[in-house]
This record gives C-alpha cells, sequence and structure tokens, in this order.
C-alpha cells in the first residue's frame, strides 16, 4: 500500500488498472508485480508475448507510465519479451 495525499491506494489495484489500459490498448501484454530496485517506487514485470520492437516498446511504456503519473509513482520495470 502507497499513500498519496489524498487517499492510501493498493500496489494491486495500480496494476490492476495498468492491466485495464493495455488491455483497452489491445497490446500483447501481461503486467505483474516485480521487484522495486534503484529506489523506485513500484516494481513491475512487463511480459509481452511478441517480438521486441521500438514501436510496440513506446505504447506499452506510454501506458505504463500514464497510469503511474495519476498515481505520481516511479516505477522499476523488467521487461520480458518473448523470443
Amino acid at each position: 500500500m502507497i499513500k498519496t495525499e489524498t487517499k492510501k491506494v493498493y500496489l494491486v489495484d495500480v496494476i490492476n488498472e495498468i492491466q485495464k489500459e493495455i488491455d483497452n490498448a489491445k497490446l500483447p501484454v501481461k503486467v505483474d508485480f516485480g521487484e522495486a530496485l534503484e529506489g523506485a517506487d513500484i516494481g513491475l514485470t512487463v511480459y509481452v508475448f511478441a517480438k521486441r520492437t521500438h514501436e510496440l516498446h513506446k505504447k506499452i511504456n506510454s501506458v505504463i507510465q500514464d497510469v503511474l503519473e495519476e498515481y505520481d509513482l516511479m516505477p522499476y520495470i523488467h521487461w520480458d519479451y518473448e523470443n
């Protein structure tokens, strides 16, 4: 659980919101908890079920950052692309 200026937020709710936005964007991705390294507020593991391309990576990262910006959270993201 994290505390913002106005309310308490559960990390599972943040991850669920990220996943919902990813699904709405029809991206081949599953987001899960990860280890928050390097002073990050939240750790994410992002499983991408496609080959890595610059455009795909940019779209996924944009969706994640948009949600995290609402909560003023800095993530540490571990990317796991399909080979």
